[in-house]
């Protein structure tokens, strides 16, 4: 689907991303599960231009995730019910399965450009329709931040449908080019979605010396973005603890705790998060010489 990107914060966040977005990767990519409040159209009608048969009316429902991490994607699904009369012609010519690849048109808060999507390998039914759900992602420009609300619509797509035979092989007519305009006076709105934090992992890896232990803590992102901000690290045993906290430089942060005694000690190491990136925390041990 093509999408426009807007913030409702920022007014120059919009304008900067006009300018980013056309440059923006679009992305086939396999997408994980919808959230159950995220956007989602109504069925929306088309008239589709389809080979070897006449031109067929179809329906498509469009949604996307309620909430995407900033530096992430925005995860589109279109699913379509292939026209009876299409899907008797592919049972005709031997198809055991479909697959193919679609370019859904449309907007999100005005910007227009195409999303490429794939449709997985489906199985063909006995008799009636066959549903085939195309997906794809589109990677957020950096300029869109935490708090930036993207207005979906949904506009034309157009489909190249695989019909394969049991054995794999293309069954005659294969591939078959579909063309679809959607008709007029439809609400074609999709929906909102938000943009918020991403997740964080933070990692410890802790060598222990000779009265010595040296901590290096890094925070990973969920998405690409950089965590930036503190971690706080600390070394105990029993009464004995050390706590720093600690500057993240490029994800990383590092400091020798001195002066311990012999034996193994707790470490532990929590990010406070920044505007972009959630805290997280994670522990281990060392062996101090």
């Amino acid at each position: 689907m093509s999408s426009r990107l807007s913030s409702t914060s920022s007014s120059s966040r919009v304008r900067r991303f006009a300018g980013a977005g056309a440059a923006a990767a679009l992305a086939v990519a396999g997408l994980g599960a919808f959230s159950p409040a995220g956007a989602a159209s109504a069925p929306l009608n088309y008239t589709c231009d389809v080979p070897v048969i006449a031109d067929q009316e179809m329906a498509a429902t469009f949604s996307a995730p309620a909430t995407v991490p900033v530096g992430g994607s925005v995860a589109v699904k279109a699913a379509v019910d292939v026209p009876v009369a299409l899907s008797d012609t592919l049972r005709t010519v031997g198809a055991a399965t479909v697959d193919g690849t679609a370019t859904i048109q449309g907007t999100v808060n005005g910007i227009a450009m195409p999303l490429p999507g794939t449709i997985p390998v489906t199985a063909v039914p006995a008799s009636g329709a066959i549903p085939v759900v195309a997906t794809g992602s589109m990677q957020l420009p950096a300029v869109v931040g935490v708090g930036a609300v993207l207005n979906l619509s949904a506009g034309d797509f157009t489909v190249n449908l695989n019909g394969k035979n049991a054995s794999g092989a293309a069954t005659v007519f294969s591939p078959y080019a579909i063309s679809c305009a959607q008709d007029a006076g439809q609400d074609a709105s999709v929906g909102t979605v938000t943009v918020v934090k991403t997740t964080s992992k933070t990692k410890i890896v802790a060598k222990g010396g000779k009265k010595k232990a040296t901590v290096t803590v890094t925070v990973k992102p969920g998405t690409k973005v950089a965590a930036t901000g503190k971690v706080k690290v600390t070394v105990s045993k029993g009464k004995k603890k050390v706590t720093k906290n600690l500057t993240l430089k490029s994800g990383k942060a590092s400091f020798v705790a001195k002066k311990l005694k012999k034996g193994k000690y707790k470490v532990s190491a929590v990010y406070a998060g920044d505007k972009n990136v959630k805290g997280s925390k994670s522990s281990t041990s060392v062996k101090v010489k």
